[in-house]
């Protein structure tokens, strides 16, 4: 038989599975559809529609081949589909959409062969969707998928769109995707397993997915209170929280009619064995959380000399981002631990991200080692909460007598030019736009008198550059 390409597979296609109830409704039964055989070859087409004119192709038959060579067959298939893209990525969901439609293809070939698809071909077909491939009798014993075909069938499910979300209605994509992501909702579904991806991020993957199962999480990690109805309300999540995480401990080991997840077949539980196999860890999250709240520390106490850059801070901060701290962390989970917040800036949260922290630590040795590290932000409250910091600390009322500018222009043009500007440009809420507009004039109105710098000429030239790329008629002088 011959094989589609999966690269060109139309997910548009009609396919049919084993059966026709798998398939759905087709074309399959008119003879002079195409639709089945759209990569049909031109000599099989032309035998097809004119079987007495034109002789029958040689077609190589997978009954002839081993069982090995046909698993090659499908291994091969799924590294092709393999997506280039990144976690979150339009292209990972489209690649493997097309990969379940191909083993439909592929399976209704085969049983007309009379050849039933093998269930370690649908192991196989698993590395369609990430670097990751389960290994033989690797499936975790309680976790309620008995056969790999009711895995990869529950998966490929649960990428067909429900309105907006491209995945199953059972399943809470908007928490997932804010708690994986810890960005605003996107239309993107994430479906690549972690290619490429750290014990880090597996671990986040998996909190998220338990995180969607317990109620008024978002509450409890963001806020910290002393009241008795909070108290009882954070023990309950908490309470939650560890029942899942031991349920999931048990899931390798566990026999199916013992296992707390054992005759659960969701996408849910699709995702979380796919992550176990993978090697997330269930309470791995808390460590990660635990790095990222004392680099946060370090940064205060910096801020405050309580162990200064040049003493202690600069050691502890880059030992951290070398263990795993995240350099882009938004400092939610601060106040929770139970650490006062830094010094009260005007016009931001309590806690803000770890850049508008460093920023208003006025420390670019700090900034630069955050941004090495690949520092960045996402949501848009960061975005503007940096943009506004960078004008405050850019505009120093001491800066006229201050040899050692705490902002130096590398450092800055690195936040500015390479980080903000390509998130500002993407914004596209009118409103917005000219809150941003507003925030960049009213800086640069500041750097300068009749056009003369003010101040070092640097950050005039700097800030002239952002009214430049807002307005490009502005000015040019």
């Amino acid at each position: 038989m011959s094989l589609p390409p999966l690269a060109d597979l139309r997910l548009d296609d009609i396919t049919a599975g084993n059966n026709d109830a798998e398939a759905g409704a087709s074309d399959a039964y008119n003879y002079d559809s195409d639709v089945e055989h759209e990569y049909e070859r031109l000599d099989q087409r032309a035998h097809r529609k004119f079987p007495k004119l034109m002789p029958a192709p040689e077609v190589t038959k997978l009954t002839g081949m081993p069982r090995e060579v046909v698993g090659l067959i499908v291994e091969q298939a799924a590294m092709a589909a393999r997506p280039a893209g990144g976690i979150v990525s339009e292209e990972t969901a489209t690649a493997a959409l097309g990969m379940c439609q191909w083993m439909r293809s592929f399976c209704r070939a085969a049983k007309v062969q009379e050849l039933p698809c093998d269930d370690d071909w649908f192991r196989l077909a698993l590395g369609a969707f990430s670097d990751f491939v389960p290994k033989d009798n690797t499936l975790p014993m309680g976790c309620g998928f008995r056969t790999w075909k009711d895995l990869f069938w529950e998966l490929c499910k649960a990428l067909h769109p429900v309105g907006d979300y491209p995945i199953a209605a059972s399943f809470e994509a908007r928490d997932f995707l804010l708690y994986a992501n810890g960005q605003q909702h996107t239309l993107t579904w994430m479906w690549n397993f972690g290619t490429g991806a750290s014990q880090r991020q597996l671990d986040t993957l998996l909190r998220a997915l338990i995180q969607t199962k317990v109620q008024q999480w978002p509450s409890i990690v963001t806020k910290r209170k002393s009241d008795d109805k909070y108290l009882q309300e954070r023990a309950a999540v908490q309470a939650q929280l560890r029942q899942i995480q031991n349920a999931l401990d048990q899931i390798a080991t566990t026999p199916p009619a013992n296992a707390p997840y054992g005759l659960e077949k969701s996408d849910w539980m699709a995702f979380v064995t796919m992550l176990l196999m993978r090697g997330a860890n269930p309470h791995g999250w808390e460590h990660w959380n635990d790095l990222d709240v004392q680099l946060y520390v370090a940064i205060m106490q910096d801020m405050t000399n309580e162990v200064p850059w040049d003493d202690a801070g600069e050691g502890r901060v880059r030992q951290l981002l070398k263990d795993g701290a995240n350099p882009s962390y938004g400092g939610l989970t601060v106040s929770a631990a139970g650490y006062d917040a830094p010094p009260i800036f005007t016009g931001s949260r309590a806690y803000p991200h770890v850049l508008v922290l460093a920023v208003r630590a006025s420390n670019f040795f700090l900034l630069k080692t955050l941004l090495d590290a690949g520092a960045t932000v996402g949501p848009l409250a960061d975005i503007f909460e940096l943009l506004k910091a960078l004008a405050v600390y850019t505009l120093r009322p001491e800066w006229s007598s201050n040899e050692r500018f705490p902002l130096n222009v590398i450092t800055t043009h690195r936040l500015l030019f390479q980080l903000l500007i390509p998130k500002l440009i993407k914004i596209e809420d009118a409103t917005l736009k000219l809150n941003m507009i507003n925030i960049i004039t009213s800086t640069y109105n500041m750097t300068a008198v009749d056009e003369e710098p003010v101040g070092p000429a640097w950050v005039h030239e700097t800030w002239l550059t952002m009214m430049q790329w807002v307005d490009p008629d502005f000015w040019q002088g």
